[in-house]
């Protein structure tokens, strides 16, 4: 009894889990017809309806992630193809390599070779016609007499050589297109190669020929919108050079409506430009214009786009070249393998050979090291000299323009005649002091740049800080009458407050401050100038007029770059590098610099240096 039971039991659990198998395997099977669906979808699709396609190929990469299907490929291959319509050259190329990675593992060189033929169209549509052709014969020869496939290749081989205006070599290929299409019965392919031989009468100028081709094409229901598109804005561009505006413009809509569906961004930039010139020939230039301005719009996008694509391409190369260098150390291996088993002694001399080769090698190494640090090294001080260069340039320009723009300003009323003998007298001398004072400056600061051109080190020297501030007094001395300010220099006669400082250097931040303060200082207001000293040596230098905001003080602390300038009471304009150069010269100096705003009076700097 208890084993008629076993019996009846086991009976039922295989049954259980027979149904269970063939549940499963009928689930997984209904999996795969889906995904094959959705990728027929996306075919039917992908040059007409972006929208409709990429839902579509989202659903099957869906359903192949899930079942782990070896469609997955195809999924990756349909993405590829989606986007390169759409114009996303970096997207379809992440996917075309995606879809190589997968067919390799697969074994599908059917796969792989679409994979070159989409990597070759990218290079097309980045120019690099010589590296498309290459790639599209690497999908020839991966495959046998396959009418179908080598249809589209020679199709796409014809465009490049379109595009590099070898129209011989494209008329060739696009014969080899038509037949190979012709025998795979591939009707839409036939439809583009026609579309492309029409653009080759119109670039030969043959107008006629080129429209009647076009129009028999355009009956066809069968078109893409992709290929009407095409075929609208080359008839577009026929009619504009027959000078029949009413009917390029009609073509060239079309042309744009359509390709607003496919929403290919390469369409839109062609026909937008199309549109542009044939509303700028009717006369119509709002039209023009905004046509012009899409045109500029598409074509950014595609130029970001590209760029992007150029980097993406550079790693390919790379990988492209790691394969091939892998293929050869494979091949490389086998051979070595072969010749051990045949001739021992034979894989000795190659040894010995390879140790001298890697000897050599490592001294070649050694040497292209040693003078890469030599090269880097002198890189460093070649930029380093620029670098004082530019500065130089900076102060020259930034401390002369003031006292030369006030000098021309007097030498124009001379001209004019403003002045009586007297003043002509007056003026002449405050011109000679200021020219004298002028030229100190000038001296300094070419000895200064000469010292930086031939050294960065500091030279620290006992400087009268009062003598130098009444030399930089008189150059501004000028200027300053021409506001009317008044600069007080406020000092004892018996005063002698020597500091340790870089001449150059301070010549530099005195002429930036007062400069900075005549400026700023309104119309018949002062400037006053005074001393004070503690365990250092303090210069102040106040003006009048409105303080200064505590949010400019926080600029011109935390800022390590040109810092925004503002124009003066005169409206006066800065170059932004005066406060900045102050503050790279006070740290060699061991030197200080506080600004103080005082309510409804002005701005204080205090500038502190070394006792010497």
């Amino acid at each position: 009894m208890k084993d008629k039971i076993l019996h009846y039991f086991l009976i039922i659990l295989f049954f259980v889990f027979s149904v269970n198998e063939l549940t499963a395997f009928d689930f997984n099977s209904s999996k795969q017809d889906s995904i094959s669906y959705y990728l027929d979808e996306v075919k039917k699709h992908y040059q007409n309806d972006y929208s409709l396609a990429i839902t579509n190929v989202r659903l099957a990469e869906k359903l192949a992630v899930k079942t782990n299907s070896k469609k997955l490929a195809d999924v990756n291959y349909s993405y590829a193809c989606v986007y390169y319509v759409n114009g996303n050259y970096n997207k379809s190329l992440q996917y075309f390599l995606k879809a190589t990675k997968a067919y390799k593992k697969n074994d599908d060189k059917i796969g792989l070779s679409k994979c070159y033929e989409g990597i070759g169209l990218i290079q097309q549509a980045v120019d690099r016609h010589s590296i498309a052709i290459n790639y599209f014969n690497k999908a020839l020869n991966l495959i046998d007499e396959n009418p179908k496939q080598n249809s589209t290749t020679y199709l796409n081989i014809a465009i490049s050589y379109i595009e590099m205006r070898e129209l011989e070599n494209a008329k060739n290929f696009l014969d080899l297109s038509y037949e190979f299409a012709k025998k795979a019965n591939r009707i839409n392919l036939i439809h583009k190669v026609e579309n492309r031989r029409a653009q080759i009468l119109f670039i030969e100028k043959d107008f006629q020929k080129s429209r009647i081709q076009l129009t028999e094409l355009l009956k066809n229901t069968g078109l893409s919108n992709w290929e009407r598109s095409f075929a609208h804005t080359t008839l577009a561009k026929v009619y504009l050079s027959l000078s029949k505006l009413n009917l390029a413009e009609e073509n060239a809509l079309k042309a744009f409506t359509y390709a607003k569906k496919t929403n290919s961004l390469w369409d839109l930039e062609r026909n937008t430009l199309v549109l542009k010139d044939i509303y700028q020939d009717l006369g119509d230039e709002d039209r023009s214009e905004y046509y012009l301005h899409l045109n500029g719009v598409y074509k950014d996008s595609l130029y970001n786009s590209v760029k992007l694509d150029q980097l993406n391409l550079q790693q390919l190369e790379y990988q492209e070249t790691e394969n091939s260098n892998l293929l050869l150390e494979k091949e490389e291996s086998e051979k070595k393998l072969l010749v051990i088993k045949i001739l021992f002694v034979i894989v000795v001399i190659k040894t010995i050979i390879g140790l001298i080769f890697l000897i050599k090698l490592r001294k070649a190494n050694r040497q292209k090291t040693k003078l890469n640090k030599e090269l880097k090294l002198k890189n460093s001080q070649l930029q380093a000299l620029d670098q004082s260069k530019n500065k130089m340039f900076s102060i020259l320009s930034h401390d002369l323009k003031s006292p030369i723009s006030s000098l021309l300003q007097l030498i124009e009323l001379l001209k004019e005649g403003a002045f009586t003998e007297e003043e002509r007298k007056q003026v002449l001398n405050e011109m000679h002091l200021q020219l004298t004072s002028t030229s100190l400056m000038l001296r300094n600061l070419l000895k200064w740049a000469t010292n930086q051109m031939e050294s960065s080190d500091i030279n620290l020297q006992t400087v009268n800080l009062i003598e130098k501030v009444k030399e930089v007094i008189d150059v501004y001395y000028v200027i300053a009458r021409n506001k009317n300010v008044e600069i007080m220099h406020d000092f004892h006669t018996d005063e002698n407050l020597n500091i340790l400082v870089d001449p150059a250097h301070l010549n530099v931040i005195l002429h930036n401050l007062l400069s900075n303060a005549v400026k700023f200082t309104p119309e018949n207001d002062y400037i006053k100038i005074s001393y004070s000293v503690t365990d250092n040596v303090c210069l102040k230098i106040f003006n009048k007029g409105e303080p200064i905001r505590d949010e400019k003080i926080i600029e011109i602390e935390q800022k390590n770059s040109k810092i925004n300038s503002e124009y003066g009471t005169f409206n006066e304009r800065g170059t932004g590098i005066g406060l900045l150069l102050v503050k790279q010269y006070l740290i060699p100096n061991r030197a200080t610099l506080k600004i103080t705003p005082l309510k409804d009076e002005g701005t204080e700097f205090k500038i502190c240096f070394q006792k010497a």
